[in-house]
């Protein structure tokens, strides 16, 4: 994503790992030393240690982060121009279900956090892209859509 530098930051969040994926990872150290236990106690914990540290980097290096600029809107590695966006629409509760349900576009660009129930959508305006709109995850979309329509 080259989105200028020099742009400055109007708006950015950080997808960070839910509390679910949090748990899974922590269940890796007691199931590779109950694993290796029959052969080397210590060595089944050290193994263990270390693959649920390299799980908790990976988990939280490759979380999405959401970044608005002046010029660009981008998700997780994905950036388009602003100037090809429409109004951006906060939606939580029925809204927002039916928007990852029934009423979901299967060329929509999207983003979801199993645990955050409030969306972002935005129509692209551009008769270039057939994408109809992007429709992602925020835990704050009130102040996102704001900073998108601002």
């Amino acid at each position: 994503m080259n989105t200028s530098a020099s742009a400055p930051v109007i708006y950015r969040e950080y997808l960070r790992p839910s509390i679910n994926t949090i748990i899974a990872i922590a269940l890796i150290w007691p199931t590779i030393w109950l694993t290796v236990f029959p052969w080397d106690v210590n060595l089944g914990g050290w193994i263990g240690l270390v693959l649920e540290l390299v799980a908790y980097a990976f988990a939280f290096a490759k979380a999405p982060s959401i970044v608005v600029t002046a010029e660009f809107l981008s998700v997780g590695d994905v950036a388009i121009p602003r100037s090809e966006l429409g109004t951006a629409v906060a939606l939580a509760g029925t809204p927002a279900r039916l928007a990852r349900g029934p009423e979901l576009d299967p060329k929509a660009f999207v983003l979801f956090r199993g645990t955050n129930q409030t969306l972002v959508r935005v129509p692209v305006v551009s008769a270039s892209d057939p994408t109809p709109y992007w429709l992602f995850s925020s835990r704050s979309q009130e102040s996102l859509a704001a900073a998108l329509n601002g």
